[in-house]
């Protein structure tokens, strides 16, 4: 009224002529990708149709805010409704102004029955973990993982609290934020934020515990979670250097012949492999674990839980062929953006190169990347 419409008046072509200005601004903004909240006075049902019909289906929510006039006058802090009684004010919505109520409104909130709070969380509370969640699919992509994970942590206390509120379950992602923020913080290095998170998602029968200890090495505490878990007790069995229990534990495994199965029997294959000190064996059912991993579409979050070439990269360093290693930890940056664990493993590598200046630029985006961590790294636990 002050800017674009203040040409305009109060006469009924006045208002139509406002909502249908607003309108087509609203849509130029919806073009653009925007979420547009639009928060006016439309009293008349043909304004309101021509401003739905400039948007494709869907793209419109007409919301009522229901508001009996008797209720409208009580409320009225400024006296508006007084001086239109008196005739100060002409053409006033209500008065001597008709309203048309919407017919066909998507919502309806009626004022008389509820505060404004609660109206807001009728409104929002159903949407709310998909809005909190949806940025993280951004965050992940640019390698933003600390922020992925808390994007994803506000999605799942969005869900438990309407449960809470509302005394029914809407856990339609749950789930999926679950697996997904606690897969961001094992990327970001946070071992606490990821295991917090994991024991909150618990309560609904996943467990990401085990996979929290194997991210982050924790062996005692596997050897309390792995339960079941055929992969993390032959790790574990593994570790501990009892080869012939952990290749019994890789029998159902193989049994498994399913993708995610062959990169787990590979992981145990080449950490027996390191531990017997037979390089070549260990780096051989590394990029073999990575074929498989790599024919994988790419998931948020993946289909497997870390990125092998971390490990593989880590192992080719560690036996001194630095090209090689360089070369994968590379790679690992190409697929997962500003990944804490290559950005070390490739600093590392540069140095033992001889290449101290190069090493010194990735160790600034890695000390960046990592700067959430509670964990510290080296190549050996890669």
């Amino acid at each position: 009224r002050h800017g674009l419409n203040r040409d305009l008046g109060f006469s009924d072509e006045d208002r139509v002529e406002n909502i249908r200005r607003v309108a087509e601004v609203a849509r130029l903004m919806v073009d653009a990708g925007l979420i547009v909240l639009v928060s006016f006075i439309s009293p008349f049902r043909s304004e309101r149709r021509l401003a739905r019909d400039l948007f494709a289906a869907g793209e419109f929510v007409e919301i009522f805010v229901d508001t009996p006039l008797e209720v409208a006058e009580r409320r009225d802090v400024k006296g508006l409704y007084a001086k239109a009684r008196a005739g100060e004010l002409p053409n006033f919505t209500g008065i001597d102004s008709p309203y048309e109520p919407p017919e066909h409104a998507e919502m309806v909130l009626d004022t008389q029955g509820a505060s404004a709070d609660r109206l807001a969380r009728d409104v929002f509370a159903p949407a709310a973990e998909h809005l909190t969640h949806m940025p993280a699919h951004t965050f992940m992509r640019v390698g933003a993982y600390h922020e992925a994970g808390d994007a994803n942590a506000r999605a799942v206390a969005a869900t438990l609290l309407y449960r809470a509120d509302r005394g029914t379950d809407r856990a339609d992602y749950f789930g999926h934020d679950c697996a997904f923020g606690v897969d961001a913080y094992l990327m970001s290095g946070e071992s606490a934020r990821a295991r917090n998170l994991a024991t909150t998602c618990a309560h609904d029968g996943a467990n990401w515990d085990t996979i929290v200890d194997l991210r982050f090495g924790d062996w005692d505490r596997l050897a309390h979670d792995a339960g079941a878990y055929d992969f993390a007790n032959a790790m574990l069995l593994a570790h501990h250097h009892e080869f012939a229990r952990a290749r019994a534990r890789m029998r159902a495994l193989r049994a498994a012949h399913d993708a995610v199965a062959s990169i787990e029997v590979a992981l145990v294959d080449a950490t027996i492999a390191r531990a017997r000190g037979e390089r070549a064996k260990e780096i051989a059912a590394l990029e073999g674990a990575i074929v498989t991993q790599d024919g994988f579409a790419y998931a948020e979050p993946p289909t497997f839980w870390y990125p092998v070439r971390e490990t593989l990269g880590a192992a080719l360093a560690r036996a001194g062929r630095y090209t090689a290693a360089e070369r994968v930890f590379r790679l690992a940056l190409a697929r997962d953006r500003e990944d804490p664990r290559a950005l070390f493993g490739l600093a590392e590598t540069l140095e033992r190169a001889g290449r101290s200046a190069a090493a010194r630029t990735i160790r600034a985006r890695f000390a960046r990347a990592w700067r959430q961590a509670d964990t510290t790294l080296d190549l050996t636990t890669l």
